[in-house]
């Protein structure tokens, strides 16, 4: 193919360059490098390990590179041993790739940043030393395009599972089918340096009913092009093999809708911790909607024999508006005392918005004890020892899950309430519920206009009854995570159901 011919290197460099802004280059690295920095706050010690698939000639690499020395001297990313692995089928995309990374050898020495090139196939590489090693891969710009049977797709995602570390991610994006079997743009036009003419195209059926679209074209730098130009308008015009100057090359892509790549990320131990429009959506938490129409995806990908935690990625770093940081992690029973601080801190207004249940002793160690089974999910969000943030997702494992999320007054209005929104929605989807479900205050015009944002919409008026016998009438709201969502039958707290009240019983006997 196209990228083993020499001289394609610098061409695809250009041709990269020349992207329009829809293609994301730049914005991509920017989001490689946040999730790596949510990696490395989860790694107990050890170096980091970087795979760039289809690494070409080390753009991704370079650009990690540059985001990492940005930072502080004392950065825990940039403090952290890290060795990038670029891989990739054509030498010489490779020898590019080694050849831009030698400048950068003494930037990437300070940021304790090593790398090495080594030539295999996406679909069948193996890297022995980093079995379940790999932190983080990358397999950016649509490569996963260029695999052109089912098989070669299988081996590909069963190579990654293998080297998957526990806490590590995979980043891959598609482009729309429109954009790869789309028409072809005729004629010639200007890249870079370069000269591109197009020459011919062929299509085929793949049994899975995706589409393979082997494009010819020649290249040639501006320098040795010939002085006619070529009308794109006019067949006639158009180069043939025979006396076109530049190389004659070929690639081939295969549509891939994102429906492929759930059934191979379930089919090989993998599961979707992020699905995305763009990878402006994906920086900003923005989930695609459910049954959203076929196209551009960027997904994360973490090993689904993992807890809760791990496939989310918790702890998590949450920051303010002024950067201050607060961390975001499951609730255990140690932390019971710092939840009772917590819900004793609250002012009377923010009390009558949030109060999910009582603080005693009794109803947190049932409350905590249910999200260590697995069946809810209570995180806090702590700025050191100080509980600033309690939410909990109810009945994970149910298809309607429900939500609660409140803020001390101290925090509020700075910025942290829909980051730890996205993150309570997040393991909502994760866990495989089709709605998530909560309930709101008739007057609490602001968490409406938060919860609507996020893409929740109104279902009608819920009577809530407490432990104590007395009731309340609120909004109910539903984020439909999968098509036919439909409300929670139970808006109450786990411990004002039947279970609860045993549990209650239980403890004063």
């Amino acid at each position: 193919e196209a990228y083993s011919a020499p001289g394609f290197a610098p061409f695809y460099d250009a041709m990269v360059a020349s992207l329009p802004p829809a293609y994301e280059v730049g914005e991509d690295v920017q989001f490689y490098h946040a999730v790596l920095e949510q990696v490395q706050h989860r790694r107990a010690q050890g170096p980091l390990h970087v795979v760039d698939m289809c690494c070409g000639s080390g753009r991704v690499s370079e650009g990690l590179l540059h985001k990492i020395v940005a930072a502080p001297a004392n950065d825990a990313l940039r403090s952290a041993e890290k060795h990038f692995v670029g891989v990739d089928l054509a030498e010489p995309m490779l020898a590019a790739a080694a050849a831009r990374w030698e400048p950068l050898q003494p930037v990437a020495q300070s940021a304790h940043v090593v790398a090495e090139w080594t030539q295999q196939s996406l679909s069948e590489f193996d890297l022995p030393t980093l079995h379940e090693q790999a932190d983080l891969f990358v397999i950016s710009a649509g490569s996963l395009h260029h695999l052109p049977t089912r098989d070669a797709q299988d081996a590909a995602f069963s190579a990654i599972r293998k080297h998957l570390a526990p806490g590590g991610r995979v980043i891959v994006d598609i482009f729309a089918a429109d954009d790869i079997a789309g028409p072809a743009e005729a004629g010639t036009n200007t890249i870079g340096g370069y000269i591109h003419t197009f020459v011919r195209r062929s299509t085929e059926t793949t049994p899975e009913g995706d589409t393979l679209v082997t494009d010819t074209f020649s290249i040639r730098p501006i320098d040795t092009a010939p002085s006619a130009t070529t009308n794109a308008t006019d067949p006639s015009s158009v180069p043939s093999p025979a006396d076109a100057e530049g190389s004659m090359l070929a690639w081939s892509l295969r549509t891939i809708v994102p429906e492929t790549v759930h059934m191979l990320a379930r089919a090989h131990g993998l599961a979707i911790v992020g699905e995305f429009a763009s990878f402006q959506h994906a920086l900003a938490c923005k989930w695609i909607a459910p049954g959203g129409s076929p196209g551009k995806r960027v997904f994360v990908l973490a090993r689904s024999d993992l807890p809760i935690a791990d496939l989310i990625g918790l702890p998590k770093i949450i920051s303010s508006k002024t950067g201050h940081p607060y961390e975001a992690r499951l609730l255990r029973q140690h932390d019971i005392k710092a939840l009772q601080v917590f819900g004793h801190l609250l002012s009377p207004p923010t009390v009558e918005n949030f109060f999910p249940h009582d603080y005693s002793d009794t109803t947190l160690a049932f409350m905590i004890g249910r999200s260590e089974q697995g069946l809810d999910a209570a995180l806090g969000l702590f700025d050191g020892d100080s509980l600033e943030g309690y939410g909990a997702v109810w009945d994970i494992l149910t298809p309607s899950a429900c939500l609660v999320i409140g803020l001390s007054d101290p925090v509020q209005g700075r910025g942290l309430g829909p980051q730890f929104l996205d993150l309570l929605i997040t393991i909502a989807r994760v866990s495989g519920c089709s709605a998530l479900d909560l309930t709101c205050m008739l007057d609490n015009a602001i968490a409406q206009k938060l919860y609507v944002s996020r893409g929740f919409t109104y279902t009608g008026l819920v009577e809530l009854v407490f432990g104590d016998g007395e009731s309340d009438v609120e909004h109910g709201m539903l984020l439909a995570l999968r098509p036919g969502a439909q409300p929670s039958p139970c808006h109450n707290a786990p411990i004002f159901r039947p279970e609860g009240k045993a549990w209650l019983e239980s403890r004063r006997q």
